[in-house]
């Protein structure tokens, strides 16, 4: 059985190779983007004059350079948390208040989710009411972003406790093929609300 320091170490690497990853191929396309900055592609020019051209290459460079921004600030805060070891601290506190069994677990992952996304928010924010403002593309006000990130806590804790729930339970029961059967399960829930959607 692997010790923890080596799950660490190998979960600290795949971040750091996955934002690694994101960032090259981010500044491949803004690096292609800047090269045809001068004209619109043949493919375009029919449906789009250079005005508005222009303006789809500034937006384009100016939400890629904040989306690198924004995964720069998620993969260190991940990363101190993960170094901090706040995620078993928080595990062994929440299982004294509340149990070992599959809800217990379903909540903590949940809160963990909910707290990992707390210092996203004046990131998120910033785009909402800066970024895209600055382009004309928010129609939105504060309340309504407020009242949306709300609508999306109340529905993932709906949706998504009972689903962690039930992943937790099939860790404990079907043994070593385990994520097999949570990842057939998850996938088949993705699919029946895409199709609902649709």
């Amino acid at each position: 059985m692997p010790s923890l320091r080596f799950i660490l170490f190998s979960s600290i690497t795949l971040i750091v190779l996955r934002f690694a990853g994101t960032a090259f191929l981010a500044a491949l396309n803004r690096r292609h983007v800047r090269k045809h900055a001068g004209s619109a592609p043949e493919a375009v020019r029919g449906i789009m004059d250079e005005p508005t051209y222009r303006k789809s290459v500034d937006y384009t460079l100016a939400k890629s350079a904040f989306s690198q921004l924004e995964d720069t600030w998620s993969t260190l805060v991940l990363i101190v948390v993960l170094l901090a070891g706040l995620l078993p601290l928080s595990f062994g506190a929440w299982t004294a208040q509340f149990g070992h069994g599959a809800w217990a677990a379903a909540g903590w992952l949940f809160a963990v989710g909910l707290v990992l996304s707390l210092p996203d928010l004046p990131l998120d924010w910033w785009s909402q009411f800066r970024l895209e403002e600055r382009f004309g593309f928010n129609r939105s006000t504060l309340k309504t972003w407020i009242v949306d990130r709300i609508k999306v806590l109340v529905l993932s804790a709906v949706l998504a406790l009972p689903l962690l729930a039930l992943v937790v339970w099939l860790t404990g029961r079907i043994g070593p093929a385990w994520w097999v059967w949570a990842w057939a399960l998850i996938m088949g829930v993705t699919m029946f609300f895409q199709q609902k959607l649709n």
